[in-house]
């Protein structure tokens, strides 16, 4: 049990202490022309780690330490503990932020929607955020 808690501080201690950001997020840009014969586009966003296998990590780590998880678990700031609410939100908006981040570089890198684009549609469900837009 010992070596069980000194692994898990070690893992943490590294996992805190990380200089290079992990990217846990992937896409995909889908170009294609619309009914007015427009460039449009759709792109997505995803989640690399879905929330059931989070929960079941945490679940299999609280059940080995679980004092070590209570006292040991990062917190964000962004999602005050005290509010349910907005621990529901708060991931929706910093995915919608990523994913508009993201598809302004990836427009830029393959040179598409030069002039710009308006967006048409935006939808954040289960981990997922997809944007659609028209090319100007």
């Amino acid at each position: 049990m010992r070596r069980v808690i000194t692994s898990l501080l070690v893992v943490l201690g590294f996992t805190g202490c990380a200089s290079k950001q992990v990217d846990t997020t992937s896409h995909q840009l889908f170009r294609y022309k619309n009914e007015q014969d427009k460039d449009a586009f759709t792109f997505i966003l995803m989640a690399k780690d879905s929330m059931a296998e989070f929960n079941k990590k945490v679940e299999k780590l609280a059940n080995s330490a679980p004092e070590l998880i209570m006292a040991r678990m990062p917190s964000d700031p962004e999602l005050p503990a005290e509010d349910e609410k907005d621990q529901q939100v708060a991931p929706k908006f910093r995915m919608e932020e990523l994913a508009f981040k993201k598809l302004e570089a990836e427009l830029k890198n393959i040179n598409y929607c030069v002039d710009g684009y308006q967006t048409v549609d935006s939808e954040y469900k289960k981990l997922r955020y997809v944007i659609k837009g028209v090319c100007h």
